[in-house]
């Protein structure tokens, strides 16, 4: 079977990590291929390990910048008979023109969900509003990564039929693991010392609400005056916030390492996952941060799926940060052996091999339900 997945950004975040996963791991278990269609982009530079394993992309002009010619291109791709069908992994119905072009030419679609709230500007949120409206004629069968997601990105009639399945997100397990020589490693490398170091992983927008990160961590400093705070990701407010922590009067107890590959190593250099997001589907970095067995302090707006592990701690962002720093502390202190957290993660169903295997097994009915 042949897929072609529609998902991928110039820039690595959850669902960009989520494929590379996870397409790793079906090609590795099965004999189906995946190819994947970008939007006005280059092959981005983390997509190399999808390369070597054969996947082919393909380069469409955006909608937003010539609408005729996207559809043009995207008929193209759908009616050549190449692919068996469109896996198109959303965090927004804003444009559908994928699922559109497969639907004329009678490639069965599955819909993913990884999120749970709209993103973007209200034009945005708008025509997600609109298109969810329609989209249960365009796709044979929908995935949703968590409860909050399958509500957001299906009618009813869907989500409360047999349509739709809740499969949440998995991460290899064994490599998230919490190793003592990883911590040394980068806590050398990054000059961090013995310090209190909370970790954040995500993109720099809005969403991820690393303006009241800096608050908490604000509150932390007040008891730990050497505390760290290590940010990963890359993304439109990097510049903003980094503004702001110097603001604050930060100067370098905020370190910023950017997008990096080998993220795992960095888990084992934190002491605690610090997560205030406005929403989420279900945040692999959350997740990871479980396997590497971080206590972790985050928003409530996060689907209660995500909390796998005993030490976590679900605060509202209404309340005063120094709420969340006295969550930090007693978090810390409450830390156990960190080695066996990942074994606990995928005991509780959570690794990625039983998950992708999940996923395949709804690709393939899509498909040959067709037949």
């Amino acid at each position: 079977m042949k897929i072609l997945v529609h998902g991928l950004s110039a820039q690595r975040g959850g669902v960009e990590s989520f494929l590379l996963d996870y397409c790793s791991c079906m090609i590795a278990s099965s004999c189906h291929s995946f190819d994947f269609v970008l939007y006005g982009t280059g092959i981005p530079d983390y997509a190399d390990g999808l390369q070597s394993l054969g996947c082919v992309f393909h380069t469409v002009v955006p909608r937003t910048s010539d609408p005729i010619k996207n559809r043009i291109q995207l008929s193209e791709l759908v009616s050549s008979g190449e692919y068996d069908l469109v896996w198109f992994n959303a965090c927004t119905l804003s444009d559908v023109s994928l699922l559109k072009a497969a639907r004329r030419y009678g490639v069965p679609c599955v819909l993913h969900s990884h999120n749970s709230s709209p993103m973007g500007n209200g034009i945005n949120a708008l025509l997600h509003r609109l298109h969810k409206t329609e989209v249960s004629n365009l796709f044979e069968y929908g995935i949703a990564c968590s409860d909050y997601a399958a509500e957001f990105m299906f009618p009813d009639e869907c989500r409360f039929g047999n349509r739709c399945r809740v499969i949440p997100n998995a991460v290899d397990c064994d490599r998230f693991r919490y190793r003592e020589d990883q911590r040394q490693a980068i806590r050398r490398e990054l000059g961090l010392g013995d310090s209190l170091v909370l970790g954040h992983v995500g993109r720099f927008t809005e969403q991820k609400n690393h303006a009241y990160l800096l608050k908490v961590f604000a509150e932390v400093k007040r008891l730990v005056c050497d505390a760290r705070l290590m940010l990963l990701g890359t993304g439109s407010l990097e510049a903003h916030v980094a503004d702001a922590a110097r603001e604050l009067g930060f100067g370098n107890d905020v370190v910023f390492v950017g997008s990096v590959s080998d993220a795992y190593r960095y888990y084992s250099a934190m002491d605690c996952f610090v997560f205030p997001s406005i929403y989420e589907g279900m945040p692999l970095a959350l997740l990871e941060a479980q396997a590497s067995g971080l206590p972790c302090v985050v928003s409530d707006a996060i689907s209660s799926m995500s909390f796998v592990s005993q030490n976590i701690s679900v605060l509202p962002l209404g309340c005063d940060p120094v709420k969340w720093a006295e969550a930090v502390f007693e978090g810390v202190q409450a830390v156990g052996n960190r080695e066996g957290a990942a074994d606990y993660l995928a005991s509780m169903g959570y690794g990625i091999d039983e998950s992708a295997s999940a996923v395949l097994k709804i690709l393939l009915q899509s498909v040959f339900s067709e037949k």
